[in-house]
């Protein structure tokens, strides 16, 4: 079965504690305030982001930054132009 995705297209991930500290620590360098990690720790950002953010965390052996299922918001899909 083929699945395809788009780098773009929104997904949702479920952050381990470890993630947290990744995701406000990315926030923090960049001099601007986290977004607000719900209680339930979902956040919700286009697949690139969530790649930039995680990417440099996310190797063999790691601490994962967040649960190993990745939810595509089907409806909060970016446009695709063409």
């Amino acid at each position: 079965m083929k699945i395809t995705i788009n780098i773009n297209d929104r997904v949702r991930v479920r952050l381990t504690e470890a993630g947290r500290v990744v995701y406000r620590k990315f926030f923090t360098d960049l001099k601007c305030q986290a977004p607000i990690i719900p209680p339930d720790g979902v956040i919700e950002d286009p697949l690139w982001s969530i790649m930039n953010i995680f990417g440099p965390y996310s190797y063999m052996g790691c601490q994962m930054p967040f649960e190993t299922e990745i939810e595509r918001s089907r409806s909060l899909a970016m446009k695709r132009i063409g």
